[in-house]
Order: C-alpha cells, then sequence, then structure tokens
C-alpha cells in the first residue's frame, strides 16, 4: 500500500491534489475573463469618445453659415451674362460709390414731413458712417444732435428741405465734391429760400459691421464716409 500511494502521489505531481489543480484552473479562468472585460472596457470607452467627437465635428459644421451670397448679372431679356460667387472683399464699382455719396448727401440734408420717410433717411444716414470714423461725430454731434432744433423731426415741424440737382465730382481717388441746391418751404409748400451748398466727402469700402437685412438694404457695397464737411456757396 505504500508504494501505491507513493506512486499515485507522484502522477498527481509532486505532492498537488485534484482539488489544488481545480482551483489552478478556476483561477487562471478568472484572470482570462478579467483580461477580457478589460480590453472590452477599452474597446468601448474607445468608441464612446469616437461618437462623442463625430457628434462634436457634426454640431460644430451645422452651426456654420452654409449661405453663399452669389452675383448674377443678365441683360434687358433676362439673357444670363456672368455669374459667380460675390467677394465680399471686392470693392464697389466707381458708379456705386458715386451713387451712395449723393445718397449720403439727400439723406442728411432732405427734411420731410413724413415721419417714416424721414427716419429710413436718418437709418440711411447712419448705415454709412462706422464709430471710429470722425464722420460719425460730425453726423451725431455736428448735426444730428447739435441741437434739438437741429433733429430731422423737429425741423420737420416748421420746414420741409428738399435737395435738388446733386452732382458728385470725384476729387481724388476717396475724395468727391458734391454741390446741390437746397431748398425749404414752409408746411403750406411756400418758398422760404433757395441757396446752392457744397461738400467735401471721403470715403472708403469695408465688410459690414452687421450684416441686417437693413443694413443691407441701405448700404448693400459697403461704402463709408470717413470725413465730410459742408457750406453754403455764394450765389
Amino acid at each position: 500500500m505504500k508504494d501505491e500511494r507513493t506512486n499515485e502521489t507522484s502522477v498527481r505531481g509532486n505532492g498537488e491534489t485534484p482539488y489544488l489543480d481545480a482551483r489552478k484552473i478556476l483561477r487562471d479562468e478568472n484572470a482570462r475573463a478579467r483580461a477580457g472585460e478589460r480590453a472590452w472596457q477599452l474597446v468601448a470607452c474607445g468608441a464612446l469618445l469616437i461618437a462623442l467627437a463625430a457628434v462634436g465635428g457634426i454640431a460644430w459644421i451645422g452651426s456654420q453659415s452654409k449661405v453663399v451670397p452669389y452675383v448674377v448679372v443678365t441683360d434687358r431679356l433676362a439673357t444670363l451674362l456672368a455669374f459667380g460667387p460675390a467677394d465680399k472683399a471686392a470693392s464697389p464699382e466707381r458708379g456705386a460709390v458715386r451713387a451712395w455719396v449723393l445718397n449720403f448727401i439727400h439723406w442728411t440734408r432732405t427734411v420731410t414731413p413724413d415721419a417714416a420717410l424721414q427716419w429710413d433717411f436718418v437709418h440711411g444716414a447712419y448705415s454709412m458712417v462706422k464709430g471710429k470714423d470722425p464722420a460719425y461725430q460730425e453726423l451725431v454731434g455736428g448735426w444730428y444732435e447739435a441741437s434739438k432744433a437741429s433733429r430731422p423731426n423737429v425741423r420737420a415741424e416748421k420746414v420741409i428741405v428738399h435737395v435738388e440737382s446733386p452732382f458728385a465730382l470725384p476729387v481724388s481717388a476717396d475724395t468727391w465734391q458734391v454741390t446741390w441746391t437746397e431748398q425749404e418751404e414752409d408746411r403750406d409748400g411756400r418758398l422760404i429760400r433757395r441757396f446752392p451748398m457744397r461738400a467735401i466727402v471721403t470715403v472708403y469700402a469695408a465688410p459690414p459691421d452687421n450684416a441686417t437685412p437693413e443694413a443691407m438694404r441701405f448700404n448693400p457695397f459697403g461704402v463709408y464716409v470717413k470725413t465730410f464737411t459742408w457750406s453754403q456757396t455764394p450765389q
């Protein structure tokens, strides 16, 4: 019997019992299971991070403006002559600058009893000046708000002012001389006085600070007045 037990013990591995073998096998299986679980956790975390990055990227792209302005040029028969994306940095043509210089004079000097129209004129004038430029201070402090009596809506209670025959002549690349005749009438249309005027207006082109529909309606070409002076000229 002694020899048989010794032989059985040797066969089982130097004193290891079936219970120890089973415990070792179970421990190895648990270790492999934990390793597999850890690997899946890492994969799941990686997938979650990728998904969050993708969602964030889509949200960022969706928040960007997708409106691309295009310019379309046609002739009188609506035949397409040219088209393409608008270049916001492009300078307006000379004719457009001239037109908006004349608009500035018309908007600032005209006085009308039509309150809504007068409000449009004031908005138009403000759309052509920026707060950093001398023209803004001159327009506000030297004209519209110089005194209560100088405000267009207050003047309109007594007089009507027409800007007649305005003409703009370029003096340099950025400066224009504008001449016109100004006529004042009372509220019944009777002539008060009529006199010639002259202005020197310096302008520049720039993208609008706030491209609202109202700003684009009054100043679509981005023509801004840097400085201006005006005075009555001898008749």
